[in-house]
C-alpha cells in the first residue's frame, strides 16, 4: 500500500506480494536483501565459475527468510536433521555474500541451501543429504518445492518494483535507487527465475527444458530426470544436437545406461519432443489471443501467425498502430547493420527491437537472437534496453545461452501479439506493456500477472 496524505492506494508491488506465496515481511526482507547485494550478484553472474556462489546466497537467502521464522510462528519448517554443523564448503566460499552472517548463526538454513543446490544440480536422491540423519525423499521434495515457490514470487516482487513507470514512493524504501540500480535488479530477477526452474526440476537451466518435453499422446515426460542427468553428463544437451543423425546410438546409449525400457523407442519420442517443442504452446497463446482481439486486430494476429521477413515486420507495425504505441523505424536502408525499431517515446521507457524469423517452422537460434545488441551500439543506442521478437519463437537453450546478457529481452511472437491485445482491451496500459518487454531474459504473458489486476490466459 502507498499512503499519500488521507489515501491508501495500492501499489503495485503490494499486488505482487498479495498474489505471490511470500508473507509481506518476507517480500520485504528478501527485496532489501536484493538491493543491498545486486552489484555483487551481477558480478558474480557474469563469472561462470562464480555463479554457483550467487545461487546459494539466493537459495539460503530464501531459507533464512522469515517464513522459516518463530516470529512468525514457524509458517515453513526445514527438516530437523539439517540443524547440524558439518563442513559447508560452499557456504564458507559464499559468506560475504550470504544474508545471515557467520553462516553458521543458521545451520538449517546454509545446509539446506547446500542439498537444494545438489538437487539443482542433478546430484543423485541418495546422494543429496549423505551427512545427516536419514531425511525422507519426500521431506526433502516439500523443501525444494517450497525454495521454488518462494524463488518465483521473489523474482516476481523484483518485478513488479522495479518497473520503470513508478513513481519513487510506490516502492518499498530499499528499491528507492538509481536507474542503473534498478536495471540491474531486473537482470537480477530473471537469475532468480531460472534459479526457481532448475531447483523445480532438479536440473542445471542448460538441460532443464528437456524435463519439460513430453511424449506425444501420453502427455508423460519423455525421459526421468536420471535420463537427463546422464545426457548432460555425455553433452548432449543442445537441441540441434539431440537431432543429429550421428548422435542417435549415442543416445539410445545414454538411455540404456540408466535401465530405460526399449530405450531406442524412448530416444525417438524424445527426437519428436523436440522438434514438437513448445508448437502446441504456441497455438494455444495464438488462439487465445486471436479470440480476444477486438477491432481489426483479430485479422492481423492470424496473418501474423505465418508471417516471415518484410511481412512480419508490416504487421508488427500494424499491431504497433493499432494499440496506439509509439515507434520509430530505424532500419530504412541508410545504416546497414541497424535494428528494427525503437519503441516508446520517451526516452525511460524506449526499447531497440529486432525482429527475427526462421523458415520452415524453425526457432531462432544463439545469433539472431543477440544481433540486436551490436544493432543498438551501431545507431548509438547501446545503452538503450534491447528486444528480440521471434517468430515463431527461440530454440529452447537460447534463454540460458543469453543469462550473462544484460538488458536483453527475447520475445516470441505469440506472447507479443497476446500483450498487444490486452493493451486494446484496456487490460494493460502502454506503459506497463513496455515495461514488460524490458524484462531480461524470456518475456512471457504469464509475468503479466503482477502488473495487472485481470489477465485471462
Amino acid at each position: 500500500m502507498s499512503a499519500t496524505s488521507t489515501r491508501l492506494a495500492v501499489t503495485q508491488v503490494g499486488r505482487a506480494v498479495a498474489q505471490s506465496v511470500l508473507h509481506p515481511q518476507t517480500a520485504d526482507q528478501l527485496l532489501g536483501y536484493a538491493a543491498g547485494r545486486v552489484a555483487d550478484f551481477l558480478e558474480l553472474l557474469q563469472d561462470t565459475n562464480k555463479r554457483e556462489l550467487m545461487d546459494f546466497a539466493l537459495l539460503h537467502a530464501v531459507y533464512c527468510s522469515h517464513e522459516y521464522s518463530t516470529s512468525l510462528g514457524n509458517e515453513r519448517f526445514l527438516p530437523y536433521q539439517l540443524d547440524v554443523r558439518v563442513e559447508n564448503a560452499i557456504a564458507d566460499r559464499a559468506e560475504l555474500h550470504l544474508v545471515e552472517q557467520p553462516w553458521q548463526r543458521d545451520l538449517s538454513a546454509a545446509n539446506g541451501a547446500m542439498v537444494a543446490m545438489r538437487w539443482a544440480r542433478g546430484g543423485r536422491r541418495d546422494r543429496l543429504a549423505g551427512e545427516f540423519e536419514r531425511i525422507g525423499s519426500g521431506v526433502l521434495q516439500s523443501m525444494f518445492r517450497e525454495g521454488s515457490e518462494m524463488l518465483v514470487a521473489w523474482s516476481d516482487c523484483l518485478g513488479a518494483s522495479t518497473m520503470g513507470f513508478l513513481h519513487e514512493e510506490e516502492r518499498p524504501v530499499a528499491l528507492r535507487v538509481g536507474v542503473e540500480k534498478l536495471r540491474g535488479m531486473r537482470n537480477l530477477a530473471r537469475s532468480v527465475r531460472v534459479l526457481a526452474r532448475s531447483l523445480s526440476v532438479g536440473l542445471p537451466s542448460e538441460v532443464a527444458w528437456i524435463a519439460g518435453l513430453k511424449s506425444e499422446g501420453t502427455g508423460r515426460a519423455c525421459l526421468p530426470r536420471i535420463a537427463v542427468v546422464e545426457l548432460m553428463g555425455r553433452e548432449l544437451r543442445e537441441p540441434g544436437t539431440l537431432l543429429r543423425r550421428d548422435k542417435y546410438a549415442e543416445l539410445v546409449g545414454a538411455v540404456t545406461a540408466v535401465g530405460i525400457p526399449k530405450a531406442d523407442e524412448a530416444v525417438k519420442n524424445l527426437r519428436r519432443a523436440v522438434e514438437e517443442y513448445r508448437r502446441k504452446e504456441r497455438e494455444r497463446l495464438w488462439k487465445a489471443a486471436i479470440e480476444q482481439a477486438v477491432g481489426p486486430l483479430r485479422g492481423i494476429l492470424e496473418q501474423t501467425i505465418d508471417a516471415r521477413q518484410s511481412a512480419f515486420e508490416t504487421k508488427i507495425e500494424e499491431m504497433l498502430d493499432v494499440a496506439g504505441i509509439a515507434y520509430e523505424r530505424l532500419d530504412d536502408g541508410s545504416i546497414p547493420g541497424a535494428p528494427d525499431f525503437c519503441l516508446g517515446s520517451d526516452a525511460s521507457e524506449q526499447i531497440v527491437v529486432e525482429l527475427k524469423t526462421a523458415a520452415n517452422d524453425k526457432d531462432v537460434g544463439l545469433n539472431g537472437a543477440t544481433d540486436v545488441v551490436k544493432g543498438a551500439a551501431i545507431v548509438g543506442r547501446s545503452k538503450v534496453c534491447k528486444a528480440t521478437l521471434a517468430n515463431p519463437g527461440f530454440e529452447p537453450n537460447v534463454p540460458w545461452q543469453v543469462s550473462n546478457v544484460e538488458d536483453l529481452a527475447l520475445v516470441e511472437a505469440c506472447q507479443f501479439g497476446y500483450g498487444i491485445s490486452l493493451v486494446t482491451r484496456g487490460e494493460v496500459t502502454k506503459g506497463t506493456f513496455l515495461d514488460w518487454l524490458r524484462i531480461p531474459g524470456m518475456v512471457a504473458v504469464s509475468q503479466l500477472r503482477g502488473l495487472v489486476t485481470t489477465v485471462s490466459e
